[in-house]
């Protein structure tokens, strides 16, 4: 892809947590939006089957929506990693060979936004240039955790105007300490396109599932079909956060549960989440904040 937001992620946060941060804003959220509480904090609700829903679960979830819809989580990094394979780029320690299309990684530290904490192992098979299949692609980390990867990412019509990215479906399982989590995405599709010399329009759909964490399970799709994200550019393409659109994100078990994320200004978005036809809050928030959920 042609852009970048702001700071790029690191492959390490993928679905879990971001690292954030900008020059452009203090990534401090204001919070002098309304909450249903009138205590001014609601910790937790009830969807439809009287589950407790916690903030930090909600939390959790939107963090990985926003991610994928920005270019900045598991499927940037695996085209940011493809794209430095491209260009011959070598490992800062450990190997990869090359066995016709399929690259094997051994330990491999240096490429796919790891910064040197952590290493890869396992196959990625380039295919035809533009289809990349993974499997059994495990990153260590120095803590214990492993995080492996099994599936494929399209990348269509990619140029200096427009592009797209899919998934039928990708999977993680996080271990760490014997707990093993899951993430599904599918039916991911994200398009760009510019819309002149400064702005680029970002369009995105997906599905998200998790199982096996002790915080909580979810089952989301998330999309901003119908307002799509705008984000002024500059010269050396890197992106601002978005200055239009709204993230709608849904339980699949239960439509009257969404979350929505809507721009306020390019530095902050309304942030809302809604259990059971109750507002579990409704704020302000930093772009940066919610990209380090």
């Amino acid at each position: 892809m042609k852009y970048s937001i702001l700071t790029m992620m690191l492959f390490g946060s993928l679905f879990l947590t971001g690292c954030g941060g900008s020059s452009d804003d203090s990534g401090q959220s204001n919070t002098s939006g309304s909450n249903s509480n009138s205590s001014g904090s609601q910790s937790s609700g009830e969807n439809s089957n009287g589950a407790s829903v916690s903030v930090t679960l909600v939390d959790k979830i939107t963090g990985i929506a926003v991610r994928e819809s920005l270019y900045e989580g598991v499927i940037a990094s695996i085209i940011d990693g493809v794209d430095e394979l491209k260009e011959n780029k070598t490992c800062t320690s450990g190997t990869y060979q090359r066995t016709g299309s399929v690259v094997s990684f051994s330990q491999c530290k240096g490429l796919f936004e790891t910064d040197d904490q952590a290493s890869v192992s396992g196959s990625l098979d380039l295919g035809d240039g533009s289809t990349y299949t993974l499997t059994n692609f495990v990153e260590s980390f120095p803590t214990g955790e492993t995080r492996t990867l099994n599936g494929s990412i399209k990348e269509t019509n990619n140029n200096d105007t427009s592009g797209s990215f899919s998934t039928s479906n990708l999977s993680l399982v996080s271990d760490l300490n014997a707990t093993k989590t899951t993430y599904n995405l599918s039916d991911y599709a994200l398009n760009w396109a510019d819309q002149d010399i400064t702005n680029v329009k970002i369009t995105i759909s997906g599905h998200i599932k998790q199982t096996g964490s002790k915080e909580g399970n979810f089952d989301i799709t998330f999309t901003n079909a119908n307002d799509p994200y705008f984000l002024k550019t500059n010269d050396d393409g890197i992106a601002g956060y978005p200055y239009s659109g709204t993230l709608t994100i849904t339980d699949t078990s239960n439509s009257i549960n969404p979350i929505t994320v809507t721009k306020v200004n390019s530095t902050s978005a309304q942030y809302k989440a809604v259990i059971n036809n109750t507002t579990l809050f409704d704020k302000t928030i930093a772009w940066s904040e919610l990209l380090a959920f």
